[in-house]
């Protein structure tokens, strides 16, 4: 189902999407009205041919081409599950404001294809047009109801912005219990609230969370700052400062040379 897009005047500056061809980023658009409203849209090249650009004559290879020319500046991910082809936008929510996300969507990209780990050698070998990039164009549809449920992602947190499937929220627990993973998901929840912190996947933002604390030890409550080197550093730096300050107003009151 088509959706209603922004086209925002950063995307008319952009050097990477400069670097293509007019038809390959009028395509870069027209993916974003095709996609779910988290940035997947059906990989099928004569699908979108048709949705895209239904009254021009151009041939499936040269409409690769434009796709190739996408992938190589790494703005859109190719991916497959079950058989069917599908294409990961990259930073959709840079492109999009989307406030209530639809629960109906096309199959979440794996990990590897959102995080930028994603390497060039990978996107050369998804390249599309060749014969095994030909699937079918049927969706969800075709999909079991058990798949949907998986992959279908709930709101969690007091601001009902963190999105997690039952599957995702069900390994947390099991991995942190049911209180550390409700308060890892209220610092989240708060975080992008009040900050506008943005992650491509909530469930590997909290795994990653894990590897910088302990399990012994309780993470920030919601609205509290993450710990990092830097905010140590600055600690230090300012408590050397006072310490220089107060031998400085001693000498100043004749008390001698403090340190």
């Amino acid at each position: 189902m088509a959706r209603i897009r922004t086209v925002k005047p950063e995307f008319c500056d952009d050097e990477k999407l400069g670097s293509v061809s007019r038809d390959a980023r009028l395509l870069f658009i027209g993916m974003w009205i095709y996609s779910d409203d988290f940035g997947v849209v059906k990989g099928n090249s004569r699908w979108l041919l048709n949705k895209i650009f239904p009254y021009d004559s151009t041939k499936i290879s040269i409409f690769d081409g434009w796709l190739n020319e996408l992938i190589s500046i790494d703005v859109i991910r190719p991916f497959e599950t079950n058989g069917e082809k599908y294409f990961y936008i990259k930073n959709f929510d840079a492109h999009q404001k989307i406030d209530k996300p639809s629960k109906t969507r096309n199959p979440e990209p794996p990990e590897e294809v959102i995080l930028d780990e994603y390497s060039p050698s990978i996107r050369r070998g998804l390249a599309v047009g060749s014969s095994s990039h030909k699937g079918s164009s049927k969706g969800r549809e075709s999909e079991g109801k058990g798949e949907d449920d998986a992959r279908t992602k709930s709101l969690h947190g007091e601001f009902q912005n963190v999105l997690l499937t039952d599957q995702e929220l069900e390994k947390l627990q099991e991995r942190f219990g049911k209180e550390k993973t409700l308060a890892l998901i209220e610092r989240l929840s708060s975080g992008m609230a009040s900050k506008g912190y943005k992650y491509s996947s909530h469930y590997a933002t909290i795994l990653n969370w894990e590897k910088r604390e302990p399990l012994g030890k309780s993470p920030p409550g919601p609205g509290q700052p993450k710990s990092s080197s830097m905010d140590k550093t600055l600690s230090a730096l300012d408590e050397a400062r006072l310490l220089v300050e107060g031998n400085e107003r001693q000498k100043a009151l004749g008390g001698g040379d403090g340190l």
